[in-house]
């Protein structure tokens, strides 16, 4: 009798967040631009583990994408690239491991828990290039690579005459810098992010650091990150009171170990060479993973030295980098949601008689 209930209770729970979509599921060998251009919006994607590479994947409706997850033993779910064009706002994409590029030209979407190797592009659709857009959240992804100091983690904007308004970018490990080229009308939050974690990447190039090349970002806070290998950048001068448009609208409770040379921080933000991560500078902890070595380590001068929102003197403490915060980042990237591991089903049975199902299910938070 409890196995029935918790089937019946797991259904039930999923044709709530499903509603009236269908749930599509891809599996190694499957093409899975077609299933994705067969789709009908609202649909949900259960992509398996395989190599679903070659070329971009072109999403152009509203879709539900749901991978594996990533360094994991089991393996991922590749794509060469990702793109997000027109018609695809409010999209949910998690789980996946995307081998190049992600690229967004809608609004209202959600990326969260991916594994991206160069870099994410808001604000860019490979189809009709620099697009306006709004309400975007990429969180908890794990973004670049330790390679290149030529490639941001995450690029917003790729036009200095365009607006990209009220995103999120929050909670996310990233190899390289972040870089903004959007109109100074824009807005946004970056929260407990880390840049440049290892600290490879520095150099005049701007590796690690936030680099704002065109633009400007005097409507973007900051709060709870950690900027590692040089803050902000030799050849911007961020805070510099001849060029407002550099100036955040907030920058605090941020942890910075090397700060470039005549750049004075505002108050509630710490420069310090103390260690911050249990796997950076070396690898401590049997923290082995790529993104498990970001772990603070054990008197870490980021433990509790984050606030939470509103981001004031006297709101809640929390750690500042990816694992604080109220969402923080989830190891491998595991989708939230209900994910069956286990379910024991007969393989012979008589007609008409009943058959015990047993199903175990957990909901990844």
């Amino acid at each position: 009798m409890k196995t029935k209930f918790l089937l019946l209770s797991f259904l039930m729970l999923s044709a709530c967040l499903i509603g009236q979509a269908a749930v599509i599921s891809v599996v190694n060998g499957d093409n899975l631009q077609t299933k994705i251009t067969n789709a009908t919006a609202g649909d949900v994607l259960i992509v398996g583990v395989g190599n679903y590479t070659g070329s971009t994947i072109n999403i152009n409706k509203k879709l539900t994408i749901l991978g594996p997850g990533y360094f994991r033993s089991a393996g991922s779910a590749q794509v060469t690239n990702m793109n997000l064009t027109t018609g695809s706002s409010g999209s949910y994409i998690a789980g996946m491991d995307i081998l190049n590029d992600f690229y967004i030209g809608s609004s209202n979407n959600t990326i969260t828990r991916n594994k991206i190797f160069f870099q994410f592009l808001m604000g860019y659709d490979l189809n009709q290039g620099n697009v306006s857009t709004t309400n975007n959240k990429i969180t908890q992804n794990y973004l670049g690579t330790t390679n290149s100091s030529s490639y941001a983690s995450i690029n917003i904007g790729f036009s200095a005459g365009v607006i990209q308004n009220n995103y999120l970018i929050a909670n996310n490990i990233c190899l390289t810098k972040l870089r903004f080229d959007h109109d100074n009308a824009s807005s946004g939050l970056i929260i407990n992010n880390v840049f440049d974690i290892d600290s490879t990447n520095t150099g005049g190039s701007g590796a690690g650091e936030v680099f704002a090349m065109s633009g400007g970002i005097n409507n973007i806070s900051f709060y709870n990150n950690v900027f590692k290998g040089g803050f902000p950048n030799t050849t911007i001068y961020m805070f510099n009171p001849t060029n407002p448009l550099y100036h955040p609208y907030a920058f605090k409770y941020n942890i910075i170990d090397k700060l470039t040379s005549g750049i004075t921080l505002p108050s509630d933000n710490l420069v310090t060479t103390a260690k911050i991560f249990g796997g950076y500078p070396t690898n401590t902890n049997g923290l082995n993973n790529a993104d498990g070595r970001a772990v603070l380590s054990p008197g870490s001068p980021a433990t509790n030295y984050g606030r939470k929102a509103p981001y004031a003197s006297n709101s809640p403490v929390t750690d500042a980098g990816p694992f604080g915060g109220d969402q923080p980042y989830v190891l491998s990237g595991i989708p939230v949601g209900p994910q069956i591991y286990s379910m024991s089903v007969p393989t012979l049975a008589a007609a008409n008689s009943v058959i015990p199902v047993t199903v175990k299910a957990k909901t990844n938070n």
